[in-house]
C-alpha cells in the first residue's frame, strides 16, 4: 500500500488516475523512489508491472484548496440581553483547515435588518494561522432584533500562506459559507455600547395634574412620571420607577398598562411611567419619587 499526502496545489476534479507500469532497462514506468521490491525473505527483486493507464475515479476526487471548514461569531455582546450596542465589535471566525493569508479587500457580510442592508465585516486577524477573524463595529442606525447572520462572499480573496497562485475555493462540498440569524447575537445601535459611561437620567418629574383640578388624585386617575435623558434611548422590558405613596412603595410602569403597546412611545429623550390609584391609596402631603443611586 502506498500513501500520498494531499497539499494545497493539488486539484483534480474528474478524480484520480493512477500510471500503469512497464519495465524497461530494469526501470518501473509509474513507479518511482530510490527503493526495492523484493520477496518476503528473499533477496530477489520483483518487477511489478500492470498494464495501461488506471481510468479517472469519479469518486476520488482531490481539492486541496483552503475553504471554510468552520465559522462562529466569537464575540459576545455586553448586555446580558445578548444586544450589541453602538461601538461594540461583533466578531466573526473563519477556520480554512490550514495556513492562509486573507487579501487587501477581504471582508465577510452580516445581514441586519436595518433597511435590509448588509454590513462588512473587515479582516482583523489571523493570516498565516488556520483561522482569520473578522470585526464589524456596530453604528448607531444598526437594528436586529432576531440576530445577525453571517455570509461568505465567493470572491472572498484567500490564499494558502507561501502559495499566491492557490486560491480559497468557495463552495466545495462540506464548505461552511454562511450562519444563520442568531438570537444571542442582536444589535441595537441605539443603545451604548463598549466601555461607554451609560446615559444618565437628567430628571425625573410628575407630568400632568389631577383631573379634578384640586390637587388630588381619584380613584383610577393615572399617575404620570417622566424620566428625561442625557441621550435617545429604547426602552426593552417593562421597568418602572418607584413612587411614594401614603408611606406606600407603588410602581410606575413602562409601557401603559391600560392602553395598547405603541413601540414608538419607547424611544426617546423623554419616556413617561404609569400608576393608576387603586383603593386604599391616600396621601395628605404629596406623592414623592423614590430617590436611586
Amino acid at each position: 500500500m502506498f500513501a500520498y499526502d494531499v497539499v494545497s496545489r493539488d486539484l483534480d476534479t474528474d478524480g484520480i488516475t493512477t500510471e500503469g507500469t512497464s519495465l524497461v532497462d530494469r526501470q518501473l514506468g509509474g513507479l518511482g523512489g530510490d527503493g526495492t521490491i523484493t520477496i518476503a525473505g528473499t533477496d530477489t527483486e520483483v518487477y511489478p508491472t500492470f498494464a495501461g493507464l488506471v481510468q479517472p475515479k469519479p469518486d476520488h476526487k482531490l481539492d486541496g484548496r483552503p475553504y471554510p471548514k468552520e465559522m462562529s461569531i466569537t464575540s459576545t455582546a455586553i448586555s446580558e440581553t445578548y444586544i450589541y450596542g453602538r461601538d461594540e465589535i461583533i466578531e466573526v471566525s473563519v477556520d480554512f483547515g490550514q495556513s492562509v493569508t486573507a487579501g487587501d479587500l477581504t471582508l465577510v457580510v452580516l445581514g441586519l435588518d436595518t433597511d435590509l442592508a448588509q454590513k462588512l465585516a473587515e479582516y482583523a486577524s489571523g493570516n498565516g494561522t488556520n483561522v482569520l477573524v473578522f470585526r464589524y463595529s456596530v453604528d448607531k442606525r444598526d437594528r436586529d432584533d432576531d440576530g445577525i447572520s453571517v455570509d461568505l462572499p465567493a470572491n472572498l480573496e484567500i490564499t494558502a500562506t507561501d502559495k499566491e497562485d492557490v486560491s480559497y475555493d468557495h463552495n466545495p462540498v462540506g464548505a461552511i459559507n454562511s450562519l444563520d440569524e442568531n438570537p444571542k447575537h442582536k444589535v441595537d445601535g441605539s443603545l451604548l455600547g463598549g466601555d461607554q459611561t451609560p446615559q444618565t437620567v437628567r430628571a425625573v418629574t410628575i407630568a400632568g395634574a389631577p383631573d379634578s383640578g384640586n390637587d388630588t388624585y381619584d380613584l383610577a386617575e393615572q399617575i404620570v412620571v417622566q424620566a428625561i435623558f442625557d441621550e435617545t434611548v429604547r426602552i426593552v422590558g417593562h421597568p418602572h420607577i418607584e413612587l411614594y405613596i401614603g408611606g406606600k412603595v407603588r410602581a410606575a410602569v413602562h409601557p401603559n398598562p391600560f392602553i395598547p403597546a405603541d413601540p414608538g412611545l419607547s424611544i426617546g429623550l423623554r419616556i413617561r411611567f404609569y400608576y393608576q390609584v387603586r383603593e386604599g391609596d391616600v396621601d395628605d402631603d404629596g406623592v414623592s419619587i423614590v430617590a436611586n443611586s
